[in-house]
């Protein structure tokens, strides 16, 4: 029997496959939620590019220099700070089969778990967006206003930048969940999206809190 035709079960005892973009869009329960922070902003409108797309494109003329990289511990601790905000913004995020709440699982060991999984350049461009956030005053602010100042600098920074803002939220999102791949930018993306929708509104992002 020809086994690439028919292929066998996958083993149950085996760990499921990182999310890849193709999953992640077939994941409406957590696709949904998210979107309700981003709106019905139509493609084109100023919402995030694809990763893909900004790959491809080139950086703004005259963009501002890059800013100068923070200690490693500080970096870490941005993409943690941030990634904290994430798991109860917009929804409290999904555990997957993980009994902690969001924030409980928000730790250095998942972090350093997630980064291990990236390729050099990839993480150097996480560490990079961690840079951009803390040079904009916001390591360690309030909840509050650590998410407008991350909407706004969905909003108004160069490809670049925008760039490594997504590895820097593709790397705390894969710290709250390892079933997402850290080299992904769909959630990345969403997420941002909707923060940067706000910040163009002239709103504070807030939580939606559940109602039983």
């Amino acid at each position: 029997m020809d086994s690439a035709a028919h292929p066998a079960p996958p083993d149950p005892g085996e760990p499921p496959a990182p999310v890849t973009r193709r999953r992640f869009l077939g994941r409406t329960a957590v696709a949904g939620s998210v979107a309700v922070a981003a709106g019905s902003t139509p493609a084109g409108s100023g919402s995030a590019p694809s990763g893909r797309t900004a790959a491809a494109s080139t950086p703004d003329a005259g963009a501002a220099p890059a800013p100068p990289a923070a200690p490693l511990d500080r970096q870490r601790e941005m993409l943690l700070q941030a990634a904290r905000a994430g798991a109860v913004y917009p929804i409290e995020f999904r555990g997957f089969g993980e009994s902690a709440r969001g924030r409980a699982r928000v730790t250095a060991a998942r972090l350093l778990a997630a980064e291990r999984r990236l390729a050099p350049g990839r993480l150097a461009q996480a560490r990079a967006g961690a840079d951009a956030l803390i040079a904009q005053g916001l390591f360690g602010a309030p909840q509050g206003r650590l998410l407008a100042g991350i909407g706004r600098h969905a909003a108004q920074a160069g490809d670049r930048a925008r760039r490594d803002l997504r590895a820097f939220v593709a790397l705390g999102v894969a710290t709250l969940s390892p079933h997402f791949d850290p080299a992904d930018d769909a959630m990345a993306e969403i997420w941002l999206g909707g923060l940067g929708r706000e910040h163009r509104l002239g709103r504070q992002p807030q939580p939606i809190v559940r109602r039983n």
